[in-house]
């Protein structure tokens, strides 16, 4: 759901490839979060095999109401690392992604 909030109307092959997952697995998210009222899928007007994805109102809000406590659980899960930890893990799962995308 942030990354719809930070990329909004984007479809859902963008979002797959956003979040790292494969289409199908993608797919049964956003279904679920359409089914919740969360995200809402409207056709692409550029191409109708296309969906673009949204955040409803309900889908904003309680992203806004988690977005503290998400802070917060990453602030503790980094505790104790330095800036140059974050970016060689970064890199390191950039790497992996890379290779099994090949």
């Amino acid at each position: 759901m942030r990354n719809l909030g930070e990329n909004e109307n984007i479809n859902q092959k963008e979002l797959a490839d956003l979040v790292c997952k494969d289409t199908p697995t993608l797919t049964r998210i956003i279904d679920l979060l359409v089914d919740k009222g969360l995200v809402l899928r409207n056709i692409d007007p550029n191409d109708r095999r296309c969906f673009m994805l949204d955040l409803t109102e309900t889908g904003w809000r309680i992203l806004d109401e988690y977005q503290g406590q998400i802070r917060e659980i990453r602030l503790k899960a980094w505790e104790g690392l330095s800036e140059d930890d974050f970016h060689y893990f970064k890199r390191i799962i950039n790497t992996i992604y890379q290779n099994l995308d090949n």
